[in-house]
């Protein structure tokens, strides 16, 4: 009999899907299935299954929800709740721990949830977490009775009035019991209390007052409550008063009446004063002359405090009073406080020869006419007026008591003032004199008629009268009697005062022919244009301007006019400055150049000598043989050219005027177009044709010569004004096509068909030539 072995099956390596979820571990004839955490044994025990933990407890997942998952479960937390580190539990989330829940003050922290709350005094507003403080003593405006509510943050505090008393906590005002605190509080009288305060009943004679405590003693002096006399004084005494009278009355206070201390004599004014009684009392006065204050009185100096007592006197203090000492002319009045003035005029003797004009402390003489107050000033004395030189002038002086007598020499009268002699005398007035044959005076050049003789020799007269007789010589006794000014014044016929003589009027032979001017002891004679003043006739006499002047006509015959002259001038030569010189008018040649023997570069025109000389920059000499042209700036360039050159004078003005040399000077520019400037001008030359500086003239331009190939070939260059032309040379012709080919036999183009080559250039010319030249 064969014996089998039986070996153990591993069913867990048999297959593979035994135990899903868990682990497959073999056993001896079976297996067994190790399920991990939160899985159990299937029924039939091959499997591992999750288990359900949610649904076998409800005490899972308190405060949340339960959640199952594959091996375990999971907790999802209430709003207010936080999963456990391992997600199978809730727990409480303080909020109070984060940011104190967003409260302003307090948080408290409750399951699932939080709260905010305020401190005391403040209120928790609608959004649950801001804090406001409650004023308190606005809602509730009583709640401190006695006392004035103040609110602050989150509380209030009570000031309490006066008679209140704050509690502890300041939170109310408590009614002080003032009776009780202080039992003396009303002194003199009985104490009931109130709320907030007391009251006093007083005694009689005693009151409340106000801004005291307690009964105080009724001042019936004080309120008028007495009834003592007008002149008694009033002692308040507690509970009542006493009456006294006062000093200087007497009686028992309640009746008083003066007592009278002048009269008994218990007074104390001083010996130098005066009692006045007065009611209840008595004044002291000191006496007039004395100061103080009636109890001691001292003397007053007046002379020391009123400076101005005893005018026109010395004031001296005397006890109690003063007196004045007068000066000259003042006497003392009869309380001798002032000085009264002395009438002197009512005195004998005084003033004679005057009048007598009293004045404070003193007189004053008006001495009558010829009269004169001595050194004394007391009387009048005689005036000896021959001692005044004023007084008698050209007179013999004579004084009498009071005037004086002026006895003027021959041929002199006392002017109509009486203080001078004058020569009143009118004749006629000469400036020359000489003697006659018969030894007699013979006067000529007479310049006035009807003169005084002062008027004349004090003047420029050398004889006067009729017959004439000399002037006095100047400086000698004689003149100095006649004319005391010296030259050119005169003493006035009526006053003898100084005057100027008025020449022009006076002597009218002066300054004939011209204007005559008084100046203070002289004249200006202004001759006219032509004129001069002679010193010998005194009179403008005609300036002869051919013999002051030779050679002032040039060429020209000069010819003397009255104040003036004029120019008789040759034959072409004509008359300019108003006849006053000979303008050149020949036409001759004209000179670029002068080199100081000869004369080069000749205009090709002829020009008179005031245009080649006087226009800018043109001619250096003129004429042949050629003469120079005057320098600018001198006289003989002056006399033909005016002073700029470019420019001459206008003949009939003598003005200044700019030269047209375009217009003046024909030949100028020739080819070429002149234009006039201000004091030159310019040429402007054509195309073909270059400027000549030296000949002032456009030159045409040779082409042909020039060196340039101009023509084509077989062609000869011909020179034109302003432009050239090209011909065919001898034996060419000019073909259809424009080129110069040798002459055939079968040539239809004969030499006469030559055609001119003229440029684009050369037609401008042509146009330019005519428009210019040809009109």
């Amino acid at each position: 009999m064969m014996m089998k072995n039986c070996m153990d099956i591993d069913e867990c390596e048999r297959n593979p899907l035994l135990c899903r979820g868990g682990t497959c571990v073999n056993t001896e004839g079976s297996f067994q299935c190790d399920c991990p955490l939160g899985h159990e044994l299937s029924p039939s025990r091959e499997d591992c299954v999750d288990i359900n933990e949610c649904s076998l407890s409800d005490n899972l997942c308190r405060n949340g929800k339960c959640v199952n998952m594959i091996g375990t479960y999971q907790c999802s937390c209430n709003p207010g709740y936080q999963a456990t580190p391992d997600r199978q539990g809730c727990t409480d989330i303080d909020e109070c721990m984060i940011m104190n829940g967003g409260c302003d003050t307090q948080c408290t922290n409750s399951e699932g949830s939080y709260e905010c709350s305020c401190s005391e005094g403040y209120a928790l507003m609608p959004d649950g977490r801001s804090c406001a403080d409650i004023d308190e003593c606005e809602n509730n405006p009583d709640i401190c009775d006695g006392g004035q509510c103040t609110n602050i943050p989150g509380e209030y505090r009570c000031l309490c009035y006066d008679g209140f008393m704050a509690s502890m906590d300041m939170k109310t005002c408590i009614d002080v019991n003032e009776c009780d605190l202080n039992s003396n509080i009303c002194m003199f009288g009985e104490c009931e209390n109130t709320k907030g305060s007391f009251i006093c009943h007083c005694q009689l004679g005693y009151s409340v007052k106000k801004g005291t405590t307690g009964c105080t003693d009724v001042d019936e002096c004080e309120i008028g409550a007495h009834n003592c006399d007008m002149h008694a004084s009033c002692l308040n005494v507690p509970g009542s008063f006493k009456c006294s009278c006062r000093e200087g009355w007497i009686g028992n206070g309640i009746k008083c009446i003066d007592l009278d201390e002048c009269s008994n004599g218990t007074h104390q004014c001083s010996v130098n004063a005066q009692c006045v009684n007065t009611p209840g009392s008595y004044r002291c006065a000191c006496s007039e002359g004395f100061t103080g204050d009636g109890f001691t009185c001292s003397d007053v100096d007046e002379c020391a405090e009123n400076i101005n007592l005893c005018e026109n006197g010395q004031c001296l203090n005397v006890p109690g009073a003063y007196r004045c000492e007068c000066e000259m002319g003042f006497t003392p009045a009869s309380d001798s406080r002032s000085c009264q003035d002395i009438d002197e005029c009512s005195f004998q003797n005084i003033c004679v020869f005057g009048t007598c004009n009293n004045l404070p402390g003193m007189f004053h003489c008006i001495c009558d006419d010829g009269y004169e107050l001595d050194r004394t000033g007391g009387n009048c004395t005689d005036i000896d007026e021959c001692a005044d030189p004023i007084n008698c002038v050209n007179g013999l002086c004579v004084n009498t008591p009071g005037r004086y007598e002026c006895n003027c020499p021959p041929d002199f009268q006392l002017n109509p003032t009486g203080v001078g002699c004058v020569d009143n005398r009118v004749g006629n007035c000469y400036l020359k004199f000489g003697p006659r044959g018969d030894g007699s005076l013979s006067c000529n050049t007479e310049i006035g008629v009807g003169v005084s003789r002062s008027s004349c020799c004090c003047s420029l007269g050398k004889a006067w009268g009729n017959p004439c007789e000399t002037c006095p010589p100047v400086n000698s006794t004689e003149y100095y009697t006649l004319c005391p000014g010296g030259e050119g014044f005169r003493p006035n016929p009526i006053t003898i005062i100084l005057e100027d003589i008025d020449e022009c009027q006076e002597l009218p032979g002066l300054c004939q022919g011209g204007n005559c001017i008084n100046t203070f002891g002289s004249f200006q004679c202004e001759c006219p244009q032509g004129y001069y003043l002679s010193e010998e006739t005194r009179i403008c006499e005609d300036i002869d301007e051919c013999f002051a002047h030779p050679g002032v006509c040039g060429p020209g015959t000069c010819y003397n006019t009255l104040g003036n002259y004029t120019c008789i001038c040759p034959p072409e030569y004509m008359q300019v400055n108003g006849g006053h010189n000979c303008m050149d008018m020949r036409k001759s040649f004209c000179y670029r150049s002068y080199n100081g023997t000869t004369c080069e570069n000749e205009l090709p025109f002829n020009v008179t000598k005031r245009m080649c000389c006087c226009t800018y920059n043109v001619g250096k000499a003129w004429n042949k043989p050629c003469e120079p042209c005057p320098t600018p700036g001198t006289a003989d360039f002056k006399a033909i050219c005016g002073n700029i050159p470019g420019f001459t004078f206008d003949i009939h003005t003598g003005k200044a005027v700019d030269i047209d040399e375009c217009k003046e000077i024909p030949g100028i520019c020739a080819n070429g177009v002149c234009i006039n400037q201000i004091g030159s001008f310019r040429c402007e030359c054509p195309t073909g044709f270059s400027y000549n500086d030296l000949l002032l003239v456009c030159e045409d331009i040779d082409e042909c010569s020039n060196g340039d190939n101009l023509c084509q070939r077989n062609a000869d260059c011909i020179n034109s004004p302003g432009s050239y032309r090209c011909e065919c040379a001898a034996g060419f012709k000019l073909s259809p096509n424009g080129a110069c080919v040798g002459k055939g036999p079968d040539s239809s183009f004969g030499t006469e068909y030559n055609i001119l080559q003229i440029s684009y250039a050369k037609k401008l010319f042509m146009l330019f030539y005519y428009k210019y030249f040809q009109r």
